[in-house]
């Protein structure tokens, strides 16, 4: 338990996150609870846009997610970043949009169908689109050719893992790049 713990402080996650996480391993959880690329459209089939690494001169994005349940139906989606400026593709918002941080939109992905692009911070999630029990929500920030952005290879992206009717409702954050309090 002592070398659970350890890695457990080591990945700065909650006891019941790292729990729920070795459960879904040791259970055989569905290749979507973790992050990773989702698949594109309905069908599985991936629309591969590829990916963008990120080059010098510029700050690594951050990304974090939060969920919470709304009264009339479904969930309301926050995302919070940094040193990412996400606009939608109108060539009067990227002319006026600072050349000094990155700038694209998000593509949202539940269980790993894509649902819709994101050009802003906050949107709902009407409730049809997840079952009961174990659902996610990935994120991969994107540029305005829809490839993903990436660090040392590695997609730019958070995902929520929930637990439709149970609490508590969210069991994992996961951030490729997460929101670091010192850097704002």
């Amino acid at each position: 338990m002592k070398v659970l713990n350890l890695v457990r402080k080591a990945a700065g996650v909650t006891m019941n996150s790292f729990l729920c996480a070795i459960l879904l391993v040791v259970l055989g959880a569905p290749h979507w609870v973790f992050a990773a690329h989702p698949a594109d459209n309905a069908n599985g089939e991936e629309m591969s846009h590829g990916t963008l690494e990120i080059t010098t001169g510029f700050r690594v994005p951050e990304l974090s997610a939060e969920i919470f349940v709304d009264k009339m139906d479904g969930y309301n989606l926050q995302l919070e970043l940094a040193h990412y400026d996400i606009i939608p593709p109108i060539k009067k918002f990227i002319a006026s949009s600072p050349k000094a941080m990155l700038e694209g939109h998000a593509h949202l992905y539940v269980n790993g169908v894509k649902i819709q692009r994101v050009y802003g911070h906050n949107l709902h999630l009407p409730g049809h689109l997840f079952k009961n029990g174990i659902n996610t929500i990935t994120i991969s920030l994107n540029d305005h050719n829809h490839a993903t952005w990436t660090v040392k290879g590695v997609e730019l992206q958070a995902t929520l893992t929930m637990n439709v009717g149970r609490k508590p409702l969210v069991l994992n954050h996961y951030s490729a790049s997460p929101i670091l309090k010192a850097s704002q």
